[in-house]
């Protein structure tokens, strides 16, 4: 029965992020910890899922066992404070599977849409039956998990229209067309400039100056290109090779790139697409007033990915629409599997049944029968075998029809 599945879970949402880690299990006792936590709260089946902003454990146990989210996290973490606990939230039943099938599809992410939850809870599903921790209720669970989460993304526009501003920022770029051979300038070596590099590597890019004010950090970002050199940010001063784009990122407070370096040969010849990623700004605003010069801040990148971000949340109610239909079908699919599994044993007992009549209860009339009479008799007492078999199996699906 579906009333037999639970869920427990937490996120940045009921949560400040460093919390959270209260409901982290560590790499090298997560098999232990599970393992011991499912034998102390008589649970049949488990699934852990830990990512940066959430934490969920899916429980498949019988359904006449309670089990409250105070007695499963005091077995998990007895130091977990009271006022953190309340925050949890707890599914039973379908609402389980639910919930299960909105987290997959990434509706209930800080991001709607990124497809990145979808791969690790698939892996940590993968753990969890390699470690012996969940059975076949999990399993079919995750099969329609998977199935509805594709569809979603098939069907709907959720996945459409990036709301990272990197990634928005590198599209932006990308509508110049510049030549994979130009020189790109990436001044900072923070994350957000790692990104930034990552793409550009991905994109072929060859020629990339890294300016910094930890030069070794900036030679590791270089390192990813072919014809990647780092820089001290005080060699940007004396900087006069030609360049065609340039990402802008770091912790200044005051701007970096000013209009006086456009007086300089290589900053006031050829088209520019400058990119600033910086808060606060880290190039002067009057920059944009050269004619050669496309000056995109992040201000401009955020209210886009606010835009996009909109689009996508306006995709859930169809997205929802799916999860209602999966659930119908597992619902189905499930209550045939238990019955199945409750009648398994049924061709066996038929089968004793019929043994024993031969051997025991008519053993004397059968010896009695010449050969020909004894060989109808066991061709009938098989066929009866068979169709008693088939007749619960049959109603049985019958009834879920």
């Amino acid at each position: 029965m579906l009333s037999g599945f639970r869920a427990f879970t937490i996120t940045h949402n009921e949560v400040k992020a460093g919390n959270l880690a209260h409901f982290v299990l560590d790499k090298s006792v997560q098999e232990s910890s599970l393992n011991n936590l499912k034998q102390d709260c008589g649970i049949d089946e488990l699934l852990y899922l830990s990512t940066c902003n959430r934490v969920l454990f899916l429980i498949y146990m019988d359904p006449l066992k309670s089990l409250s989210k105070e007695a499963f996290f005091k077995s998990f973490n007895p130091n977990i404070d009271k006022d953190l606990l309340v925050r949890v939230k707890a599914y039973k039943g379908q609402d389980s599977i639910k919930h299960l099938f909105r987290v997959a599809a990434s509706l209930d992410s800080m991001v709607v849409g990124e497809r990145e939850i979808f791969r690790q809870l698939r892996e940590s599903y993968t753990e969890s039956k390699e470690n012996g921790l969940s059975g076949d209720n999990i399993r079919l669970a995750m099969r329609f998990c998977v199935e509805s989460s594709k569809a979603i993304y098939a069907q709907t526009k959720i996945g459409e229209k990036k709301v990272s501003v990197v990634s928005l920022a590198v599209e932006q770029f990308n509508k110049y067309n510049i030549n994979p051979d130009s020189n790109i300038v990436l001044v900072g070596a923070g994350q957000t400039i790692e990104l930034v590099s990552k793409f550009l590597a991905k994109l072929k890019y060859r020629n990339i100056l890294v300016f910094n004010r930890n030069p070794e950090k900036a030679e590791e970002i270089a390192n990813r290109f072919s014809n990647g050199s780092g820089h001290s940010l005080a060699e940007l001063e004396s900087f006069e090779q030609p360049f065609d784009a340039m990402f802008v990122c770091t912790g200044s407070v005051d701007p970096i790139i000013k209009r006086e370096h456009f007086r300089k040969e290589n900053f006031k010849t050829g088209s520019k697409c400058i990119i600033d990623l910086s808060i606060p700004f880290n190039v002067e605003k009057l920059v944009s007033d050269f004619e050669h010069v496309d000056l995109i801040s992040v201000e401009e990148l955020q209210e886009m990915a606010k835009n996009n971000m909109s689009f996508r949340q306006n995709e859930i109610s169809s997205a929802m629409h799916i999860i209602v239909e999966r659930m119908e079908e597992f619902k189905k699919i499930f209550q045939q599997r238990m019955i199945e599994r409750a009648m398994g044993d049924v061709p066996v007992e038929i089968k004793k049944i019929k043994e024993h009549a031969i051997k025991e209860v008519f053993q004397k009339e059968i010896a009695d029968m010449d050969d020909g009479t004894k060989a109808i008799f066991l061709k009938a007492m098989n066929y009866m075998e068979k169709k008693c078999i088939g007749i619960p199996m049959k109603a049985a699906k019958n009834i879920i029809k």
